[in-house]
């Protein structure tokens, strides 16, 4: 193998396939790059044997081959070279020499014959889904998936519907529910894909930029195709649970808020919240919203919102980190809040196809 690319168009590459790299396998195989040379593409790969990241970059290639070096070592090289031309050179799989300016590198490697074998997809149908589509249907639900010490391990997962031309992404723990609904031009399929939260978390930052990308649903597997970046993930199994029954279209109050104005106000009234439940009171009356939290330990905090409500006076408490982090996910100059009791599940809805469900605090005073 031997290629001449720039410091950093590889440094690019390097960064984005490292999501992938695993911690702590003992096989250090899996802690390595796999650097595969054929023609004038380049691919670098990695994998934790659950999650795969393939990204290709065009360069000057003069000799094919393919071998596997340290991902940390390899990245650390490239970061700390001088831009410019970069030279990389394995004559027999047994090590990497990198050149770069006057410096000169060797890595030792192992095999590309050791290395796990991507899953086969170049032949399979894809549903094409723009890239920043993508990457907004994650960002607006992934927060609300369960941890692992949470309970259900199919909760801890973003649960990708598709449906005919309609694709959804459910986020869920049981206790707050986000929801992104999008119709797709050209596109039909019907799948259900639960994948692991904390790869869903991976791949906003993967798949940066414009353009198009194809999900690919596979046995067990989610491919996302984005031409010069390929992603795959395992699945988790089980049935994600009917998401659209605690969905309430009633309400018995319903207010429009300013998303910005009522994310400031989260922030500062929730520092004298109790840390327990990081409750903080919604006090509503026609045309206001007044915000407040009380702390024995710390002191209290109190402020107003001018809103659109023109019901009763009532109040309800919640969750001031569940709600921040739906706020701070959307885009949208306004969110409507929709309210019953403290028995029912509250919904916020905002001026884009999301839905964000979230049961109000049981607090006694």
């Amino acid at each position: 193998m031997k290629l001449t690319t720039t410091r950093d168009e590889l440094l690019a590459v390097l960064q984005r396939a490292h999501v992938a790299v695993s911690d702590t396998t003992p096989l250090q195989v899996l802690k390595n790059f796999l650097l595969d040379l054929k023609g004038q593409i380049f691919t670098v790969a990695a994998t934790d044997g659950s999650f795969w990241v393939q990204v290709t970059l065009p360069v000057q290639g003069t000799e094919d081959g393919a071998t596997t070096v340290d991902a940390s070592t390899l990245l650390a090289i490239v970061r700390e070279t001088c831009p410019g031309p970069l030279e990389i050179e394995s004559s027999d799989g047994t090590s990497v020499v990198i050149r770069g300016g006057d410096a000169v590198f060797r890595i030792n490697a192992i095999s590309a014959d050791d290395f796990p074998s991507l899953p086969k997809w170049e032949d399979k149908k894809g549903i094409p889904i723009k890239r920043a589509l993508i990457r907004e249907m994650i960002q607006r639900t992934v927060y609300a998936a369960a941890k692992e010490e949470e309970g259900r391990q199919v909760l801890t997962g973003l649960c990708f519907q598709i449906h005919g031309s309609t694709v959804t992404v459910v986020g869920t723990d049981g206790r707050r529910l986000a929801m992104v609904e999008q119709e797709l031009e050209g596109a039909k399929g019907d799948a259900e894909l639960i994948v692991p939260a904390d790869i869903a978390a991976d791949l906003p930052p993967l798949l940066d930029g414009e353009g198009m990308a194809a999900i690919i649903p596979m046995e067990g597997q989610i491919v996302i195709d984005a031409g010069d970046l390929v992603v795959i993930a395992k699945l988790l199994e089980g049935k994600y649970p009917n998401v659209r029954q605690v969905v309430s279209t009633q309400s018995s109050y319903r207010a429009r808020i300013g998303r910005e104005a009522l994310l400031g106000a989260l922030r500062r009234v929730s520092l004298f919240s109790i840390e327990k439940t990081y409750g903080v009171k919604f006090s509503f009356s026609p045309g206001a919203l007044e915000l407040s939290a009380e702390n024995p330990k710390t002191g209290e905090a109190r402020e107003r919102l001018s809103v659109e409500f023109d019901g009763k006076p009532v109040s309800l408490y919640f969750n001031a980190e569940f709600l921040m982090e739906p706020l701070k996910a959307l885009a949208s100059d306004q969110v409507t809040l929709e309210m019953t009791d403290e028995m029912t599940p509250a919904v916020l809805r905002a001026e884009e196809p999301f839905i964000y469900v979230i049961m109000p605090l049981r607090i006694t005073t």
